[in-house]
């Protein structure tokens, strides 16, 4: 194994710490924390009393109330359910004055001396019922989203209302985290055995491949949150430990980042840079792999897959493709080490091991298991059976497949990969013709002429008519493309497509280095047929919508004043609120001490932010019967245009783009561009509804 894979894989044996870290995030909502209030404010009058103090919790509001030379008792608003009903309910809400909160309750909680006189808590009780009925509509108890200070916690009168307690999250424990560490072992040892091997040329292979593969993963992409319809927030929640993973991806995606995480804290840039560097392995991985069987071949596959367009502009996102295609990439190097002896066992169980967890990362990697398991066969035929190594490999490697498989839910044919299109009559012909929409057509994206050279069929077919004569070195890498077929029927939206394709890539390249490299023997060659690969970088940016909003984003939160309470849309659906709710998670791990509202926990406030963002003009496409239909956006974003004057804080032009996740409104577009900002509240109507509201008007270009 290559030197260049220990400073990355070195990071994977650093054990978690405990002590809180800036910006990290945990879900345990404390009680009573104060805060503005989310239908009643601090200061505000209601009747002859003014609110004092406003106490939040998920499960109540409680108000502290002063009326000149008397004393009353707080007030509770709590959701009505269960025959809990107090002096008044409205919208699912009710009241509760809390007597046994400042002293003894008597028998006769209306006993006179217990009480101020009559008319003044009947006024304000009215005035009470009177706003709940006036402000309760939409209202939701629940918790809001800070962000604890650098090294330290939220305290109790900062927190904001129903204030999160935040800390470093723990690195994962159980098997997976022994299996990080063995492949961290296993990998520094190998590398080290490895590099004295090495002869000159295969030196200077390294180096180029390795340089090329840095270069362009650290010159020429921009850290972006990549995955649409706030599914990027919930995949960076999860890398930072901040929410568990779901049966469908698996715990190895939180136990890959747990050391980077621990080392550099719960922020999306440490999520970028370990994807980054481990985007930076694959192809030193690639060459690793195919070296023993042909060195010119592991030349060119490795330096193709360095410059591959998609894998240098997903390198620096949260996609969990990188991680899972570093991993297999490892395993199939190690597998091709994987012979007799103490070494050749070592080799065996990284492989094993690695490929495992692969598939604890993203489920696809179960589809490259058989690639990597063919690899010793391939270059030592039946004699591999007589090697302790492979068996190894196959009995740790298999060990953690059955307990993949065990958590994976079922198959269904409206999930993502919808088994049943491919065997649609006409399917396979289509998607194997080269394509240029890649949005009108089933294609896998190696036949999409925007992103791929046509180098790379050239190359694959010169590979299969010498099969004849060698065909046993090409048969892992067949597998790998016939394995990662399955994902042709996955091309919607194309962010989907993008990061299959990076998945099913390397078979490919190792199919049209073989081809070719007996044709590229000379240096100036050689660096036409990378160049050919990797010239999409030279047109190919990620461009939506969605990615200049994070650039944006992660430049102007951090510079947010103190204090103001940001809200952000997270709609009515209780999807769409819990991805919003990552979103803003994510932010809050940007701007130490920000507190975020959800728009529809609460009518906006003068004196708070608002994010005007994507998810205020954009709808959320389905597809229903074959019919592509959109859902108009959530009220979260008009209702506070309409109830307030927005004074701009910070705005962004971004292009009007998406790639079929969402579709942005064409009223809100103006040459292409879309406006999206976050603004001051000033002049609040009171009450702000929500019903029927829209924003005043589309943007004007400056």
């Amino acid at each position: 194994m290559p030197w260049p894979l220990l400073p990355l894989l070195a990071l994977l044996a650093l054990p978690g710490r405990a002590e809180p870290s800036p910006g990290a995030a945990r879900v345990a909502a404390q009680p009573g924390l104060d805060g503005p209030g989310r239908w009643l404010g601090v200061g505000e009058a209601v009747g002859p009393a003014t609110v004092v103090r406003v106490e939040t919790h998920p499960e109540f509001e409680r108000l502290h109330l002063e009326a000149p030379g008397q004393s009353l008792p707080p007030v509770e608003v709590v959701e009505e359910k269960g025959g809990r009903a107090g002096i008044c309910s409205h919208h699912g809400l009710t009241l509760f004055p809390r007597w046994e909160l400042v002293g003894p309750v008597p028998e006769d909680p209306w006993h006179e001396g217990e009480r101020p006189p009559a008319t003044v808590e009947e006024q304000v009780h009215a005035a009470l019922c009177a706003r709940l009925d006036e402000r309760g509509e939409g209202l939701r108890l629940g918790p809001t989203i800070t962000a604890a200070t650098p090294g330290s916690m939220p305290s109790a009168d900062g927190g904001g209302p129903g204030a999160e307690r935040l800390g470093i999250p723990q690195a994962p424990v159980g098997y997976l985290r022994g299996v990080g560490a063995a492949v961290v072992a296993l990998t520094v040892g190998l590398a080290l055995a490895g590099a004295r091997r090495l002869d000159r040329p295969g030196w200077r292979d390294l180096a180029l491949v390795a340089g090329l593969s840095a270069l362009a993963r650290f010159g020429l992409a921009s850290p972006v949150v990549f995955n649409g319809g706030l599914a990027g927030y919930e995949k960076l929640v999860m890398a930072m430990g901040l929410s568990s993973s779901p049966d469908l991806y698996g715990q190895g995606w939180p136990t890959v980042m747990a050391p980077a995480v621990s080392l550099l804290g719960a922020e999306p840039a440490t999520v970028f840079l370990a994807n980054r560097l481990l985007a930076t392995v694959a192809p030193v991985a690639l060459w690793a792999a195919l070296r023993p069987a042909s060195p010119a071949a592991a030349r060119v596959a490795g330096l193709s897959l360095a410059a591959l367009p998609l894998a240098v502009l997903l390198a620096p996102t949260e996609e969990m493709s990188v991680p899972t295609l570093a991993l297999a990439l490892v395993g199939a190097a190690a597998a091709a080490h994987a012979d007799r002896g103490l070494s050749g066992l070592a080799a065996g169980a990284l492989a094993g091991l690695a490929a495992g967890l692969a598939c604890h990362v993203r489920p696809e990697g179960l589809l490259l298991l058989p690639a990597v398991a063919a690899v010793p066969f391939a270059l030592r035929g039946r004699a591999a059976l007589r090697d302790g190594g492979p068996w190894l490999a196959l009995l740790l490697g298999g060990a953690l497949v059955l307990l993949r498989l065990a958590e994976l839910p079922p198959v269904r044919d409206d999930g993502p990969l919808v088994p049943s299109k491919i065997l649609q009559p006409g399917f396979l012909p289509m998607a194997l013709l080269p394509a240029w929409e890649s949005r009108r057509h089933p294609i896998h994206l190696f036949m999409d002429a925007a992103w791929t050279s046509p180098l790379l069929w050239v190359g694959v077919a010169l590979a299969l008519a010498s099969a004849r004569r060698a065909w046993r070195p090409l048969a892992p890498w067949v597998l790998w493309v016939l394995g990662t077929g399955v994902l042709l029927a996955k091309s919607w939206p194309l962010a989907d497509a993008w990061r299959l394709q990076l998945l099913a890539m390397p078979g490919w390249l190792a199919l049209a280095a073989w081809g070719l490299a007996p044709r590229l023997s000379r240096p100036a060659l050689l660096a036409a047929a990378v160049g050919l690969v990797g010239l999409p970088l030279a047109w190919q940016r990620l461009d939506f919508a969605r990615h200049a909003e994070w650039r944006w984003l992660a430049r102007v939160v951090p510079t947010l004043p103190q204090g103001p309470a940001l809200r952000y849309d997270d709609g009515s659906r209780a999807e769409l609120q819990d991805k919003a709710r990552d979103m803003a998670v994510v932010l809050s791990t940007l701007r130490p001490g920000l507190v975020q509202v959800a728009a529809s926990s609460a009518p906006p406030q003068t004196g708070q932010l608002v994010l005007l963002g994507l998810t205020c003009f954009e709808s959320e496409v389905t597809v229903e019967r074959g019919e592509v239909r959109a859902r108009r956006p959530a009220d979260g974003c008009p209702q506070a245009a309409a109830a307030c004057t927005l004074v701009p804080v910070d705005e962004v032009w971004v292009p009007a783009r998406s790639d079929l996740d969402g579709r942005i409104d064409p009223a809100w577009v103006e040459d292409g561009r879309l406006r999206l900002g976050i603004y001051r509240l000033e002049g609040c109507a009171e009450p702000a509804g929500s019903s029927g509201a829209t924003l005043s008007a589309p943007p004007s270009a400056p």
